[in-house]
């Protein structure tokens, strides 16, 4: 893959400015920070002592603020940890002095720092929180930043159409600004957004706008950002000839030494170019390049992942040498302790293995990735934990904040009451009066929001708790298999019999994985509903096929009594999860050789038709009916030891409901069971 720019987050006090890059490649972005862009680099060497003694000495808030805002920028690209600490110490002194300048600013600064630690939700609501405290001080710039963290937050969750939507914001207040560096900023931002979503004739004219104001000024670090990126673009297109010319002019403008960290884009894109076109000594020499440039400015990460490229050219030619490659490369990411690193390297040496027939190997190498990829979620439950505390920890300030705004307001009231007492006792009753209620206000909606983050946290976890649990033991099975049928040596019947289990467990995967998305979604977001008229009898014909080989393999007969040319008003997503869920239920708790039955009849007054699912498997618990639809955790073992997670009929309860329709069951524990559920026939 290519290097690309991503422009993040731009601060804005006193002519300070950030800007963050990344390469994509398999699998995952990594992050490379070019630490020279304009005045932060320069101002970050100040020492951190006399720093934290000019904050002492400040005798104002608006000094304060300069004093944090200089720490801000010493520690910026060298320990966000202690960005957040100094920030947070900030935000709260100028909570408790109601400097909304301040409160603003720090909020800001924590915001994009949270964004590039990948803690959206904090980044997302610390910004929401600047933006009017700047928006009601009229801070054109804030305003504009804070937007700008926004659209970086939006897109880095998938919604570039929102992202989008925050840049235009920023960039229509850097135009009345006549800002120059504000609008090629937004440029580059709206040129990634339109890049990733593959509009790449609009992310070309987003950059060729930025270069243009850049026309006639001194070549820096922007203008070799910008004419990586155009190429970087063209690459994506296959236009490989317009993807060298600014691919070698960016390369031309970074000869510099001061710009060396920033030479390694241009230098792998264009390696990466002569990969695509198969000239692998020419995109060697292009890797090699980067790789002592990593090398010499000590980029490990980097270093790292340019030795995973010179490996995959080695594949074929020099195996050994691409397998020792890669474990140079996993030393490295080992040594600065970076987990997703390491298991992107395992994979590769998974396939290198695989690739040789050295099986035995592969499967040592996979238990590595298996354990690495455990760490790795440790470390997510980790960040989603000090997201939800930093998030906690923010709800504390704002009341503060408001308490002491309140405060402040009864004070003046108390003053007018010593002019005009007798009038204005009245007055400060009713002002009492509305400010308990408001604060009633704020409380309500604060317990509700806290109800909400331990509903959100409390799926987060289910979701990770059922992958773990589910998921990796199957999935992690597919590529041994996969790799041992590769065998010549293995017999056919026991290829046939790897194969069939693979199948099985690719199919029981999918459905977990399904119902566990479609539960979150809802859960999380509601229920989103799109309905229409839909032919059920095609419906069901692609939901039996889908689930024939579970069928098959217990010798299960199905019988589709389901008459062509049925119509019903629904949503299909809903209708096809309902009915795969109550056939896989009934295929997992029916005995080997035993029957389902499928059949659909209008209700006596024809506005809806009702479908039922029969089998004739173990039957249902009289103690588990009543809730049968309710539970969302667990599920009993199938007649062949199927596993479930208990939420597919609890979904299924909540879409029949959604499109206007009901469901209920028959069950005689030992003799089978009849799901039934109801939808409408017309609008």
């Amino acid at each position: 893959m290519h290097y690309l720019l991503i422009s993040g987050i731009t601060m804005r006090y006193s002519s300070l400015y950030k800007t963050s890059t990344r390469k994509l490649l398999p699998l995952r972005l990594s992050v490379l920070v070019i630490m020279m862009f304009l005045s932060c680099a320069a101002s970050g060497r100040n020492d951190i002592a006399a720093l934290n003694s000019k904050l002492k000495q400040a005798g104002n808030d608006s000094e304060k603020l300069k004093a944090y805002v200089e720490i801000y920028t010493h520690y910026e690209y060298s320990n966000s940890d202690s960005v957040i600490f100094y920030m947070n110490q900030g935000l709260s002194v100028f909570t408790g002095h109601n400097y909304k300048p301040g409160v603003a600013e720090m909020l800001s600064r924590l915001g994009g720092i949270y964004a590039s630690k990948s803690m959206l939700e904090i980044a997302e609501k610390t910004n929401e929180e600047a933006l009017k405290i700047f928006t009601e001080l009229n801070d054109k710039y804030g305003i504009a930043n804070a937007n700008n963290v926004l659209g970086v937050v939006q897109g880095r969750k998938g919604d570039f159409a929102g992202a989008a939507n925050h840049f235009f914001i920023a960039l229509k207040i850097y135009e009345g600004l006549n800002d120059t560096v504000g609008i090629t900023d937004d440029y580059i931002k709206l040129g990634k957004a339109n890049e990733i979503n593959n509009n790449f004739d609009k992310a070309l004219e987003y950059y060729y706008r930025g270069l243009k104001l850049l026309n006639g000024k001194p070549v820096n670090d922007v203008v070799i950002f910008i004419n990586n990126n155009i190429g970087a673009v063209f690459i994506g297109k296959k236009d490989y000839l317009s993807a060298m010319k600014y691919l070698q002019k960016a390369l031309e403008e970074s000869k510099a030494p001061a710009y060396a960290q920033i030479r390694i884009l241009p230098l792998i894109n264009i390696g990466d170019v002569y990969a695509e076109m198969g000239d692998k000594k020419k995109a060697a020499l292009y890797y090699r390049q980067a790789l002592e440039i990593a090398e010499q400015e000590h980029l490990p990460e980097n270093y790292a992942r340019i030795l995973m490229n010179i490996a995959n050219l080695d594949l074929r030619s020099k195996p050994e040498n691409a397998i020792a490659l890669l474990k140079e490369g996993l030393q490295t990411a080992k040594d600065i302790g970076d987990k997703q690193l390491q298991a992107d390297i395992l994979k590769h040496l998974i396939e290198f293995y695989k690739e040789k027939g050295n099986y035995k190997e592969a499967f040592s190498v996979l238990e590595q990735q298996k354990l690495i990829l455990d760490s790795v979620l440790s470390l997510e439950k980790a960040r989603v934990i000090a997201n939800l505390e930093a998030l906690h920890d923010l709800d504390k300030l704002s009341s503060k904040f408001l308490k002491l705004e309140l405060s402040e307001q009864k004070q003046l009231q108390k003053k007018n009451t010593i002019i005009t007492i007798a009038a204005l006792l009245l007055v400060l009753l009713i002002i009492v009066v509305f400010f308990l209620w408001k604060l009633n206000q704020i409380n309500t909606h604060l317990s509700k929001s806290e109800q909400q983050l331990k509903k959100a946290s409390s799926v987060k976890n289910k979701l990770i708790s059922i992958i773990a649990h589910d998921l990796i033991g199957s999935i992690g099975f597919m590529p041994l298999a996969l790799g041992l049928c590769k065998d010549d040596s293995i017999v056919p019947e026991e290829r046939n019999k790897l194969l069939g289990q693979l199948e099985l467990n690719a199919i029981s995967s999918f459905e977990t994985l399904q119902n566990m998305l479609d539960w979150g979604k809802e859960q999380i977001q509601g229920v989103s509903l799109n309905q229409k008229y839909i032919d059920i009898h095609d419906v069901a014909s692609e939901v039996l096929h889908f689930v024939h080989i579970a069928a098959a393999n217990k010798l299960i007969t199905i019988e589709d009594n389901i008459d062509p040319g049925i119509t019903v008003f629904a949503d299909p997503n809903h209708f096809k999860f309902i009915f795969r869920n109550l056939l896989s239920n009934a295929i997992k708790f029916t005995h080997k050789n035993g029957f389902i039955q499928i059949n659909a009849r209008k209700s006596e007054d024809e506005s809806t038709m009702v479908f039922s699912v029969r089998d004739n498997g173990v039957g249902i618990k009289s103690d588990k009916k009543p809730d049968i639809f309710e539970s969302a955790g667990g599920s009993d073992i199938g007649t062949d030891n199927e596993k479930g997670n208990g939420i597919g009929l609890k979904l299924c309860k909540e879409f029949v409901t959604e499109n206007g329709g009901e469901i209920w069951m028959e069950s005689e524990k030992g003799k089978g069971t009849t799901f039934y559920f109801s939808l409408k026939t017309n609008a």
